[in-house]
């Protein structure tokens, strides 16, 4: 009897050893794959556009900013910019810090005062990036309506929106 076991035992070590035979079924699944490549965006700067000092025997007050931008060469874009902090329709006005008084002013994209620009389907500038900066000059009007208006600073906060 104790040979017996022996061949059992052996017999169940061999077939421990044999390969399993596969599973006879699968399945499978898809996985998605995406990358979203963006372009690198533009490098933008403007400084402060600063009307400077008028009195009440001012007449219309004149100043000037540059926009620059520096992009990937052959990048399009497009500026434009909305009516600021403190619009009366499609009006922009800067506002007293007495948060009552207001002096109006627009933009314009020449020295020449034309075409008013900014905040309609028209873009204040636009243009294709070259592997140098491209500068913009925003050019601005406060007409003559100083008179009759507290002393003191007058600010407003315009949103330039670049899209490329």
């Amino acid at each position: 009897m104790k040979f017996n076991n022996l061949y059992i035992a052996l017999a169940i070590f061999m077939v421990g050893l044999l390969p399993m035979q596969a599973l006879a079924y699968t399945t499978q699944t898809t996985m998605n794959v995406s990358l979203e490549v963006q372009p690198v965006p533009p490098n933008v700067t403007v400084s402060p556009l600063d009307f400077g000092i008028a009195n009440t025997t001012s007449g219309p007050v004149s100043a000037q900013t540059d926009l620059v931008i520096s992009a990937t060469p052959g990048m399009v874009y497009s500026v434009d910019a909305d009516f600021g902090q403190h619009p009366s329709g499609t009006s922009r006005n800067m506002m007293h810090t007495n948060g009552v008084d207001t002096i109006f002013y627009d933009l314009f994209v020449d020295a020449a005062h034309s075409p008013i620009a900014g905040a309609t389907s028209t873009p204040l500038f636009s243009g294709t990036a070259t592997a140098s900066e491209a500068t913009h000059t925003i050019y601005a009007v406060a007409p003559n309506t100083v008179a009759g208006k507290a002393n003191g600073i007058y600010n407003d906060v315009v949103t330039l929106t670049i899209s490329y």
